[in-house]
């Protein structure tokens, strides 16, 4: 008895640590969070559209097309020049036309997906029109961009439609337990991996070490948000933020997995991700971090324990009758 006891304990630790977190309205924040996000950065490139592709854009469809055949990547192809090219042979629309159709479908599954109506199907049609844009400006794509169509993609198999959705009110859907304890766990070792390799390849840098990448960072005129020359007369405040952000990074795969140190961890990294917002203006990028990290905290705080019984077994009554 005592072997199956044990057994069952390693059981129920490997369930509680893969299937551990399974609180629905987390996994709804995050799809509402990674859709508003998309919307806004869709209102931006929707107004600047013109302005970057089709004939008389900066990105020329000639450029696109010598793009395509030095990758020789057949991803490649899936990109903005290839869908108005084949709009404009089936329903003879110009490229600007096209261009706006697509973006056109794209703000309307966005708004589809962050509102929770027909949420898988929108997530998929996100993430594929998602990538058709990721091809179309590689040569301008940065952080954001993948992590984007990182997350659109999880959403896919994320049950994200358990709460706040219109999925639920129409169709009554609801989240299956281990489906959203197994999602929590995919989001967890996806930034465990980000962090932990963020981590190593900064600290073989001796820029980390001494707050110099710090400070090179703040002073390149696209990311020179604010006036930090002050702080060449204060290193000791480069080198801490070096040191603390090589800290968070490296050790958040350990700290991320104690329970004790799961929502300092989590704090942490947030708190980091709001500085580079505020320093190097980059707004998107760290909004997508902290909406990760945050789903997890959230999950971490709202999850329902899973408590293992240690009680033994209760043996067997013998009746003892007098012989």
């Amino acid at each position: 008895m005592p072997e199956n006891i044990t057994i069952n304990n390693y059981r129920s630790r490997a369930r509680g640590y893969f299937l551990g977190q399974s609180h629905p309205a987390a996994l709804a924040f995050f799809r509402i969070a990674i859709g508003s996000l998309a919307i806004i950065h869709w209102a931006i490139l929707f107004r600047y559209a013109p302005l970057l592709y089709g004939e008389y854009g900066i990105i020329k469809p000639e450029i696109s097309r010598a793009i395509r055949q030095v990758m020789g990547n057949n991803m490649i192809r899936w990109d903005l020049v290839s869908w108005t090219e084949i709009l404009a042979a089936v329903f003879h629309t110009t490229e600007q036309q096209g261009i706006l159709v697509f973006l056109c479908v794209y703000g309307a599954f966005l708004l589809f997906l962050t509102t929770g109506f027909l949420t898988t199907f929108s997530a998929l049609v996100c993430w594929f029109l998602n990538l058709v844009l990721l091809n179309s400006y590689q040569l301008t794509s940065y952080g954001y961009d993948m992590f984007m169509s990182n997350c659109l993609l999880l959403l896919v198999f994320m049950p994200t439609a358990a709460r706040l959705s219109f999925d639920r009110l129409l169709f009554r859907r609801r989240s299956s337990e281990t489906l959203a304890g197994f999602s929590f766990f995919t989001l967890r070792i996806f930034l465990c991996v980000i962090y932990f390799f963020s981590g190593i390849n900064k600290m073989v840098s001796h820029q980390w070490w001494t707050g110099e990448a710090i400070w090179r960072a703040c002073m390149q005129p696209p990311f020179h948000s604010f006036d930090l020359g002050f702080l060449a007369r204060v290193p000791v405040l480069l080198t801490v933020g070096s040191i603390f952000t090589l800290l968070v990074e490296t050790f958040y795969p350990l700290l991320i997995h104690i329970p004790a140190t799961r929502r300092v961890i989590l704090l942490m990294a947030i708190a980091m991700h709001l500085s580079i917002a505020m320093l190097l203006g980059l707004w998107f990028f760290s909004g997508i971090m902290i909406a990760m990290n945050l789903t997890l905290y959230l999950g971490s705080t709202h999850a329902p324990p899973h408590s293992v019984s240690h009680k033994e077994p209760t043996p067997p009554a013998y009746s003892h009758s007098a012989s």
